[in-house]
């Protein structure tokens, strides 16, 4: 297993607040990752990849609200996404605007 923990400055966290914090990544050698981003606010996302190619991901804002709880079969028809477009979301700097606008908004729950 690989871990590395890096410190972030000034990124957008899921409530849209600019602010630091740190992404953690664990790599299994079962071809597991998993990704963990914490924000100062106490936001988090979070993205575990498994070997299967499915994707979960869970985005939480400091008050508590899920924005995102999803997990994402990419071996199944039904189940497929662009996945440039989930791994351009995964980085920080995505908004909840932004979430919304590349997932079907009845998963989000509104604040």
């Amino acid at each position: 297993m690989i871990a590395t923990t890096t410190g972030f400055q000034t990124e957008r966290a899921p409530c849209g607040r600019m602010i630091g914090g740190e992404h953690h990544q664990d790599q299994h050698e079962e071809g597991v990752v998993i990704d963990n981003w914490c924000y100062a606010c106490g936001c988090r996302i979070v993205r575990h990849e498994y070997h299967d190619g499915s994707v979960y991901r869970k985005v939480v804002r400091h008050n508590g609200t899920v924005l995102v709880d999803e997990l994402i079969a990419e071996h199944c028809s039904h189940g497929r996404v662009d996945r440039r477009a989930l791994l351009a979301h995964d980085a920080p700097g995505g908004t909840p605007d932004a979430i919304r606008s590349k997932f079907e908004p009845s998963r989000f729950v509104q604040t």
